[in-house]
């Protein structure tokens, strides 16, 4: 599957050992049993997956992750909820500064506190302590309290940062931008490449991280089925 991607990074993230793959000249669909990903020319993917399912090889609860189109496009699916959202990913991290000596590598004695703070923080994330795909987490400590987290979620040689939350009274201090920089630099070191989500409604965080250098990626597309 990787090989018909082109090792594209997306295609890399998603990537598992169990998969079945569907490769066109325009599109490629890869699925595992609860999730189907596509990339390529999005007509072509949407055309693929809706044959997919109308051959039953796309069953109900399933997430189906594309490349950026309307949700109009999916009118054929019966879909319980969607979302705009984007992979962004950098190369080459951005040099050191003060502040990013601030971040640290948090011990698992910390993840009742990272639960506290995401709770607040980012309460959607499912990226919690505790998640077998977590590799580790790092944090940013004001006063002894624990202000800023991120984890690292790494997957086939692509560093993935998830969970980058800041508590909202400790925001517009540098914190988030402090930890992508450290991150970035720590997963780059095992991986050429360093990738995170952002849904396209965090403009936000969005500006922050393009300016951390995440100035490539994919816009997408998911919707999870009913």
């Amino acid at each position: 599957m990787l090989k018909a991607a082109q090792n594209h990074p997306f295609a890399r993230l998603r990537a598992t050992k169990h998969l079945w793959g569907y490769a066109e000249e325009h599109a490629v669909v890869w699925k595992t049993d609860r999730r189907v990903c596509g990339i390529g020319d999005p007509a072509a993917v949407i055309a693929l997956c809706k044959r997919l399912a109308e051959a039953g090889e796309i069953g109900p609860g399933t997430l189906i992750e594309v490349p950026r189109v309307d949700i109009a496009a999916f009118s054929s699916f019966d879909i319980a909820r969607h979302e705009y959202w984007s992979v962004l990913w950098t190369r080459q991290a951005l040099p050191h500064t003060e502040t990013d000596d601030r971040v640290v590598l948090l011990p698992p004695s910390e993840h009742a506190a990272i639960d506290a703070l995401l709770d607040v923080a980012f309460p959607a994330t499912r990226n919690r302590p505790g998640n077998d795909d977590i590799k580790r987490w790092f944090g940013i400590y004001e006063d002894g309290e624990l202000v800023a987290v991120g984890a690292d979620r790494s997957a086939n040689g692509v560093g993935y940062l998830v969970a980058i939350a800041v508590m909202p009274n400790r925001q517009s201090r540098g914190y988030g931008a402090a930890l992508t920089r450290r991150m970035s630099r720590e997963l780059l070191a095992d991986s050429d490449i360093c990738a995170l989500g952002v849904t396209a409604a965090n403009t936000r965080a969005r500006a922050l991280y393009q300016r951390t250098g995440f100035t490539e990626g994919i816009d997408l597309t998911s919707i999870r089925l009913v």
